[in-house]
């Protein structure tokens, strides 16, 4: 490969990513997510810009994280 070609996404090496599963509650009623990410680091800023995204899209509801995300074999 030259210096102007770009590596293509095969000969990228990128880690391998794991299903992690949140869930966040809405005015008492649980919404359970499963994601892929690369780390829990990641899974838990996706998580949280998630709830975020929800507060900012009904602001009259009560959202909270009600689980932290976990590693789990879903998809």
């Amino acid at each position: 490969m030259n210096n102007n070609e770009v590596p293509s996404p095969e000969n990228v090496h990128s880690p391998e990513k794991k299903s992690y599963r949140y869930e966040i509650e809405r005015n008492g009623g649980v919404n359970a997510t499963t994601i892929q990410a690369n780390s829990f680091e990641q899974a838990e800023a996706m998580a949280n810009a998630d709830l975020q995204e929800r507060k900012f899209a009904d602001p009259d509801a009560d959202y909270k994280l009600h689980h932290a995300p976990y590693e789990t074999d879903l998809e």
